[in-house]
């Protein structure tokens, strides 16, 4: 993935053939050829078949600790870290600075979200002003999905979760607009970090391989599908539905918080 002067565009859609043409001629253009972009599970998997013995994945907040624990193998010393009692948001990339500090050698990566990166970026300007050489792996998948998710299973609906513009302007329409486009790879590069684009499995191997020789901070930036999720855990979520609506099928699901309800168990 040899750098290039022209800017640097993520297609996450197979585009008709003189289209694609073009985008390369005008742009350093990352390519989706299977038209579709890639779930944050198969983005975790090339992550783990990358992954050598003494390298460290860091996750806290939003979908990937989840997904972390249900799919990552840590065989091999292949190390996972995760904090997942509070899901704090923005804790990801100062705990990458501590992994790093406190492990000399292997790789030190952060998988976290578009949503929580936006929370919490100026620490990879700590880490270009100390020479830290760590990793950031962004799943950007247009907000907070896992949120989303929560809403739509206890009310039926999702409100303000994902990064969509508008319809009609402000105190007029709902957030229901097309998503906006954020150029994450720019505010990266603005914080004093290398920025790889990778829209393919193929793409981020590269750009995970390239990482390794690389010195000081590392952001990698990768289009993911929004509403592709791995199965279930079969947790249950204390999470209540309205115990009176008019909403249709509200009612139901509050019937099913009332049955999960009934078998929480206490300690202490």
């Amino acid at each position: 993935m040899a750098k290039s002067k022209k800017p640097l565009v993520i297609v996450t859609r197979k585009l008709p053939e003189r289209v694609e043409t073009r985008m390369r001629e005008l742009f350093d253009a990352r390519l989706n050829d299977e038209d579709q972009p890639m779930s944050q599970a198969q983005l975790i998997g090339v992550l783990n078949d990358s992954a050598r013995p003494g390298d460290t994945i860091i996750a806290a907040a939003g979908g990937p600790p989840g997904d972390l624990m249900k799919v990552w193998d840590a065989t091999g010393e292949r190390r996972c870290h995760l904090e997942f009692g509070f899901s704090c948001m923005g804790y990801e990339l100062p705990a990458t600075l501590g992994v790093r500090l406190a492990q000399g050698d292997g790789e030190v990566i952060a998988l976290i979200g578009d949503g929580t990166f936006l929370m919490q970026p100026s620490e990879l300007a700590t880490a270009a002003q100390e020479g830290l050489k760590i990793t950031v792996v962004i799943s950007d998948n247009h907000g907070f999905q896992v949120i989303r998710r929560l809403q739509m299973s206890v009310t039926g609906h999702h409100y303000g979760n994902e990064m969509r513009h508008r319809v009609d302007g402000l105190g007029k329409g709902p957030l229901e607009g097309d998503y906006v486009r954020l150029d994450l790879l720019s505010v990266a590069r603005g914080l004093g970090a290398t920025v790889y684009g990778a829209a393919t499995a193929e793409e981020v191997r590269d750009a995970l391989a390239q990482a390794r020789e690389q010195e000081g901070p590392v952001v990698i930036v990768t289009p993911t599908a929004p509403h592709v999720n791995l199965p279930p855990s079969g947790a249950w979520w204390d999470v209540a539905p309205a115990e009176v609506s008019g909403q249709p099928g509200l009612a139901e699901k509050r019937r099913a918080y009332e049955a999960g309800l009934a078998t929480q168990r206490w300690f202490g």
